[in-house]
């Protein structure tokens, strides 16, 4: 990480560019000489702020991650008495800056693919934004668990799904959405499961 300045300006200037260049040739196909074009520097430059294409996606993604990760908080909301408010504000977050990423996002599930590094990453977010979410309803409301056949990783699952879906373009199966969190209001837990029902679907209807 560049110390001066002028470094961090020039780092962050490639990896804008870098965002670009991904977002419009993929993963795969991309190569350093593309980003050292549109970042208008020379491959020497690039090569001094980033050792590889991998060290420099890895980099761009865990920006745009600390991103959502930012985005997706509730400010100024008490979760315990403002549910819905405070979880379609995280939601609406979450998938705004989601959306506004989601052709360097694309590259990145392509990388999955291809790339068990990227496989680990992918699973490192999931799993800081299930480890927040599950802090949030110990603390609020003393669950440490939820009850019943659901897991706190298939509600962050079903988030992401509606995520992708979102901004690729397509259209969410909210029926299956629909039927998920009725599943959890079965649990004990029934109004906070409800208030993540309605909050998601009011999200969802003002897309």
């Amino acid at each position: 990480m560049p110390t001066t300045p002028k470094g961090q300006r020039t780092r962050a200037e490639i990896l804008a560019a870098a965002g670009r260049v991904f977002a419009k040739a993929g993963y795969v196909t991309l190569r350093m000489g593309d980003v050292a074009r549109e970042a208008g520097v020379s491959m020497g430059a690039l090569y001094r702020y980033f050792r590889n294409k991998d060290d420099l996606f890895l980099s761009l993604i865990g920006d745009i991650h600390n991103e959502l990760f930012a985005a997706s908080q509730t400010r100024g909301r008490n979760f315990s008495t403002e549910t819905y408010a405070a979880l379609y504000e995280a939601n609406a977050g979450y998938l705004a800056h989601y959306h506004a990423n989601r052709d360097v996002m694309r590259a990145f599930v392509e990388a999955t693919t291809v790339n068990s590094r990227y496989r680990d990453t992918w699973w490192r977010m999931r799993q800081r934004h299930i480890d927040r979410f599950v802090a949030v309803l110990n603390r609020e409301f003393g669950m440490t668990a939820i009850a019943g056949p659901l897991s706190r990783r298939p509600l962050t699952d079903w988030l992401e799904r509606v995520a992708r879906l979102r901004a690729f373009g397509d259209t969410p199966d909210e029926a299956a959405g629909r039927r998920f969190f009725e599943r959890f209001t079965t649990a004990r837990q029934t109004r906070i499961g409800h208030e993540i029902l309605v909050g998601v679907e009011g999200f969802l209807a003002r897309r």
